[in-house]
């Protein structure tokens, strides 16, 4: 990964001590974390059902590990804890579940594991829908994230800026 030390705006400040290096990961880079997510999962010997993508982050990762495990149910599901880049009191759903997982093994993916409350407020609320099994992917994984995903490939303290992000990094607020 290519990994700069840039001066954030205001509402990227970072938290106190740990994150200081933005890291942007090019399309090559994200291709082959996937790759490596999709081995590792492989390697588990865990089969999915069905792939959910947490919107935003999580769409284009679940997309392209629905190819390479060869996974055809996919879906969305909104749970949003920032807010014009600043962190909000709590995720909260904003789009729900639109497919029936009941018994199903499903994946859950983001881009990455940060405050982990995103993970948390999903495992609760997908257990409603009474799946077979629930595991977690991300790409990335904070240390200090409350939640640890069943897969990850790289922790680190940078904030990521994925390949989808690029405009929206760049906007001003």
């Amino acid at each position: 990964m290519v990994e700069c030390t840039a001066r954030l705006r205001p509402g990227f400040e970072s938290r106190p001590g740990r994150m200081v290096d933005k890291t942007r990961v090019s399309l090559e880079e994200f291709v082959e974390l996937c790759k490596d997510l999709a081995a590792k999962i492989q390697e588990s010997k865990f089969k999915p059902d069905i792939i959910i993508g947490i919107s935003k982050g999580g769409w284009v990762p679940a997309r392209f590990l629905s190819d390479y495990l060869g996974i055809d149910s996919t879906a969305s599901v909104a749970c949003k804890s920032y807010h014009c880049k600043k962190k909000t009191q709590a995720p909260e759903i904003t789009e729900k579940l639109s497919i029936n997982i009941k018994g199903a093994n499903v994946l859950v993916v983001d881009d990455i594991a940060d405050s982990g409350e995103t993970i948390l407020v999903l495992k609760d609320y997908l257990a409603s829908f009474k799946p077979a099994a629930v595991k977690f992917a991300t790409l990335h994984y904070k240390p200090w994230s409350k939640a640890k995903p069943d897969y990850y490939i790289e922790e680190t303290n940078a904030w990521i800026v994925y390949p989808w992000e690029f405009t929206e990094d760049s906007r001003e607020n």
